[in-house]
């Protein structure tokens, strides 16, 4: 039998550990707009030294610290009673937070570390570790003028109602029996975001214990009943026929096309069709001209469509013959440490339990500060070596987009690569071309023969340049792209070819062939 007993050991080993600083660091920098507004509330919500600066009042950088008289907006409630700790275990904090009561996120108070000294591994396992804050509702900050148009806009917004909701409306305004309106509530249930009846009607019967018959009939009421047409088809054909019948055309050409031949007409077989139907090319692709205006997603138009604003981090502006960058000042609001706390700690009645749990406050303040300054001083690098990289972009367009890796732009900062890569990710810069991912500055590329480099997003400009100026009664063939390419210089095979063509949405050239 095995020794089951209790033991003792002892063992030296080294392990490194990531200091708090550096995961909040981290997080910040990570962070999206909406993400970093969130984590600034909630660091304003938990400490109270933390206040915001009203923009009238200026950056105060050359107001002495006690220069101006408390305002009574300055003088916030008692605050309750901070957990008991001896003064001992509270450490000092730095005396330039006693000389300075204005700071701003857009710089680095410490002046020391940033917590972002590139350890690479470490810091890409605790990247990846899923370690988050939580998030709140964003709440943007501005000039007086700036907020009050917002807030006026915010105020004028309205929610739409989503399908399901707008379908139910419809539903219990109908002439439907009573008995059967659960069964159709469990259809509008079923109804995707598309306007499509995604659940077949035998697990419908099934789950409302209902016969086949009895589903079928509701089935029928909604798509003859409900907006818009083509509502709850079951496929792309009968979304088009249920259209076709609203417009008094289901015993048309245009029906019999969709009903007989859409297989065929998806592949462009315009001449087999025609010789079936019995018809001229003519009057074919005036036929398809007009299933071309049929909604292929009807629900489309009753779809929630929720806009996903996005804030540039920075600007990117010409001048004279060079760009410069600047960072979007009015995304975060500018922070400042209270003169009331800060008017305590030299006060002797204030007790040293609450002395102690100030300095706490303060040094987590300064850190927030610091934070954000960081942030933004390493997404600017950052983007500086972009623009210096791909200087040649902001003056031509994308086709003269070159290569470039995060690796590059890593070495050049003295960065981490998955620092790089944290930093840029859902991060945007306005320039003069319009506004950018900063992923969209990164990509692989190729050499032509005379040396030049190109990025595969040129390529792909170049191929989709190539295609739009074809002969549409003969396009040009991926094979054909290819070999027109390499007379350009750049060696690419046609099955990249074939795969920048997809990435397009471009199609094949037997789909894009018009007959006439």
């Amino acid at each position: 039998m095995a020794d089951q007993s209790l033991y003792q050991n002892q063992e030296q080993r080294q392990e490194q550990i990531i200091a708090p600083q550096q995961i909040q660091s981290l997080e910040y920098l990570m962070a999206q707009a909406a993400e970093l507004q969130a984590k600034v509330d909630k660091e304003m919500e938990e400490n109270p030294l933390l206040e915001e600066l009203d923009p009238s009042e200026g950056d105060g950088e050359d107001k002495p610290a006690g220069s101006d008289e408390p305002r009574e907006d300055d003088e916030p409630d008692t605050p309750e009673p901070p957990p008991a700790q001896s003064s001992e275990d509270s450490a000092i904090p730095d005396a330039d937070l006693f000389e300075k009561n204005y700071f701003s996120p857009h710089t680095d108070e410490s002046g020391g570390d940033d917590g972002l000294d590139d350890s690479g591994g470490e810091l890409a396992e605790f990247l990846d570790s899923g370690l988050y804050g939580d998030q709140s509702s964003p709440n943007f900050s501005g000039n007086p003028d700036y907020e009050e148009k917002r807030q006026h806009l915010m105020d004028s917004i309205t929610s739409k109602p989503s399908l399901q909701e707008q379908l139910m409306e419809q539903l219990h305004l109908s002439s439907l029996p009573p008995a059967k309106m659960r069964i159709a509530e469990t259809i509008v249930g079923s109804i995707d975001e598309r306007g499509f009846l995604c659940s077949h009607p035998a697990d419908l019967a099934t789950r409302e214990q209902v016969g086949m018959d009895e589903i079928e009939e509701v089935i029928g009421f909604i798509q003859d009943n409900f907006d818009p047409p083509g509502i709850c088809a079951r496929d792309m054909r009968e979304c088009f026929l249920l259209q076709l019948k609203a417009m008094g055309k289901s015993k048309s050409k245009e029906a019999a096309l969709v009903r007989h031949h859409l297989d065929d007409l998806a592949h462009n077989r315009r001449p087999l069709i025609a010789k079936k139907m019995k018809i001229s090319m003519e009057e074919l692709n005036n036929l398809i001209a007009e299933v071309r205006k049929l909604n292929p997603e009807p629900a489309k138009e009753l779809s929630a469509d929720n806009p996903v604003y996005v804030s540039p981090e920075v600007f990117v502006e010409k001048k004279g013959d060079s760009f410069v960058v600047g960072t979007n000042k009015e995304m975060l609001p500018r922070l400042r440490i209270s003169r009331r706390y800060m008017r305590m700690l030299d006060d002797p009645a204030v007790p040293q339990e609450t002395k102690a749990w100030i300095k706490d406050k303060l040094l987590k303040a300064k850190n927030v500060m610091r934070c954000l300054g960081q942030r933004e001083s390493t997404i600017k690098r950052i983007a500086e070596v972009i623009v210096d990289e791909q200087f040649e972009f902001f003056k031509g367009g994308v086709e003269r987009l070159k290569p470039l890796t995060m690796q590059a732009v890593a070495d050049k900062l003295g960065l981490h690569e998955t620092t790089v890569s944290r930093a840029i990710a859902g991060k945007y810069m306005q320039t003069p071309e319009g506004l950018y991912e900063f992923k969209f500055f990164f990509s692989s590329g190729y050499q032509s023969a005379s040396g030049e480099e190109m990025s595969s997003r040129s390529v792909m400009e170049k191929i989709r340049d190539m295609i739009a100026d074809e002969d549409p009664g003969n396009p040009l063939s991926d094979q054909a792209i290819s070999e027109e390419l390499r007379k350009q210089g750049l060696d690419i095979a046609r099955r990249t070819v074939a795969k920048y063509r997809e990435s397009l949405g471009i199609q094949s050239s037997h789909i894009r062939k018009q007959h006439s």
